[in-house]
Parts: structure tokens; C-alpha cells; sequence
């Protein structure tokens, strides 16, 4: 295995990592929604779910499934809409003080 391979395995298995967290995320976030099923606790669940969803096209892009090879710009729009999703999610949240 050359240093070329590695890397992407390293790669690979790094976005991989990032997805299971994310989900393991969006499903403690989610307990909020089902006890009491109010939408403003959904927010940042969907956030986590496009990042997660851009961590599984990463890591499906650097494996021997050369599916996503060239449409990279496909995990960019995600990872974008995900950080941009949870800023505004943020920024629009209703503190209680």
C-alpha cells in the first residue's frame, strides 16, 4: 500500500467517523421533537443530518466506489447548506432569559 492509498483509506475512514457522530447527534436532538413534538426543536437534527449526509459522500468519493468521483461539487453544497442551515438555526433561535 503506497502513501497515496493510505491517505485516502485515512480519509475514508476520518468522514466515515464524522457521519456515525453526526447521527448519533440528530438522534439525541431529535429526543426533544418526539416527547413534545414541537418543530422549533428541529433545526439543528436536520443541520447534522445534511453534514452527515456530506461526510457519507466524502467517504463514499475516496473508497474503491468511484461513484461520486466527479460530481464533487455534490458534498461541497452539502457541507455548505449544513454549516449555513445550523448558523441561521442558530442565529434565529429563540433564547430564554
Amino acid at each position: 500500500m503506497n502513501g497515496t492509498e493510505l491517505f485516502l483509506v485515512e480519509v475514508s475512514l476520518t468522514e466515515s467517523v464524522s457521519a456515525i457522530i453526526c447521527f448519533i447527534l440528530v438522534n439525541f436532538m431529535l429526543t426533544p421533537f418526539r416527547l413534545t413534538r414541537e418543530t422549533r426543536y428541529l433545526g439543528l437534527p436536520l443541520g447534522f443530518s445534511f453534514l452527515g449526509v456530506s461526510y457519507i459522500i466524502t467517504a463514499l468519493s475516496h473508497t474503491s466506489l468511484n461513484y461520486f468521483v466527479d460530481e464533487w461539487w455534490i458534498q461541497l453544497f452539502f457541507r455548505a447548506f449544513a454549516f449555513l442551515f445550523l448558523t441561521i438555526t442558530y442565529l434565529f433561535s429563540e433564547s430564554t432569559r
